[in-house]
């Protein structure tokens, strides 16, 4: 299978808007409903379910070890503590 050919059949999710926006201009995107995922997470959603979400999504770090997202995330809300200011 050629390259092209092997592109050709998957789907764009991220990159579907690929040509039919101007990159630097905030109000094209918006347009197309850029950015209703990030007011859906800010307006209705608890970090839990914002947590939940992703993890049920698969989302997986770009780091080498293409570890999941939900150890990293979880830290931060399950933290009840104030962080501690350090001084160098």
């Amino acid at each position: 299978m050629r390259l092209r050919e092997h592109f050709d059949q998957q789907v764009h999710v991220v990159l579907e808007n690929s040509g039919h926006i101007d990159p630097e201009k905030i109000d094209d995107y918006i347009a197309r409903d850029g950015y209703q995922a990030l007011v859906k997470a800010l307006t209705e959603m608890s970090p839990n379910e914002v947590i939940q979400q992703i993890t049920e999504s698969g989302l997986r770090g770009r780091g080498g070890g293409r570890l999941s997202h939900r150890p990293q995330m979880g830290h931060g809300v399950e933290s009840k503590r104030r962080p501690q200011i350090r001084h160098l």
